[in-house]
């Protein structure tokens, strides 16, 4: 037969490492959350940065790159719905803003050389690519 003492002693034993349990199951969910999130913000830029590139690769002239642009440079404003946007619009038709920023320079009469730069929420992707004619 036990006595009180050690049947206490096991329950508050027993409470602490069901709580160790329970501490560490909420720590490893809040981090998959956190890591979650991450990936989806990423995934969308790498999306967003591949359209912009593939939309200034095959739909876009150089001359059309060059009209619309300031000091080489093109802004364009990045917002929840400019894939969606992408689909309808031409990317030169896109509102004007910092969230995309598409940088170039001539090389030659007949390539340019850009770099796609997207900013979300502390993240940066970067594409650089040459565009010909």
């Amino acid at each position: 037969m036990k006595k009180k003492g050690v049947t206490l002693v096991e329950t508050v034993v027993s409470l602490m490492i069901l709580m160790m349990v329970i501490t560490m199951f909420v720590t490893i969910v809040k981090d998959y959350n956190i890591n979650i999130n991450t990936r989806r913000i990423k995934e969308r830029l790498s999306r967003l940065s591949y359209c912009v590139m593939n939309e200034l690769k095959y739909n876009c002239t150089k001359e059309e790159i060059m009209l619309q642009s300031s000091n080489n440079k093109i802004g364009l404003k990045n917002y929840e719905n400019i894939l969606d946007d992408l689909k309808n619009r031409s990317l030169l038709e896109l509102d004007r803003g910092n969230g995309v920023e598409i940088f170039f320079n001539n090389n030659t009469n007949d390539s340019l050389k850009i770099k796609v730069t997207i900013y979300e929420e502390g993240f940066i992707e970067e594409r650089e690519f040459v565009k010909w004619r």
